[in-house]
């Protein structure tokens, strides 16, 4: 498939939290570069302060040529809102048209709290003085 970066947003050993116990170690060996939150998915969980360094990783990834497989444990809250946050800040769409991309490819069902976060992005300042970025590096 080509991967050369892994995004786990569910970092951890602890399974019955919905974790996935991966790390830089496990992809060593076939130079994946590897980057890991610890993300519960709880509404009353905040997110949103990865925001930004995976948002980084990702547009890092993608302008040197690499393909990004961003995961947590269901593929459909955690994740989804770490490609919403990435959509919003790094190419410059609404949350409404980051979702309506996302779900071009897959369903998704961030939880309440989550997509609250994303609204306050939607909504912040640093955000909305930036002019949009359009368009793929």
């Amino acid at each position: 498939m080509g991967i050369t970066h892994v995004l786990n947003t569910a970092q951890g050993p602890e399974r019955q939290l919905n974790l996935v116990d991966t790390s830089d170690d496990y992809y060593d060996d076939v130079g994946i570069k590897f980057m890991g939150i610890f993300a519960l998915d709880l509404s009353s969980f905040n997110i949103s302060k990865y925001f930004k360094q995976c948002s980084d990783f990702i547009e890092d990834a993608l302008a040197n040529n690499g393909k990004v497989f961003v995961h947590c444990m269901q593929g459909i809250s955690r994740s989804a809102t770490i490609v919403l946050a990435f959509l919003m800040m790094k190419r410059g769409m609404n949350i409404r048209d980051a979702c309506r991309e996302v779900r071009k490819a897959r369903e998704i069902f961030p939880n309440d709290g989550f997509l609250y976060q994303l609204c306050l992005l939607q909504d912040s300042p640093e955000l909305n003085a930036r002019p949009a970025i359009l368009g793929k590096p």
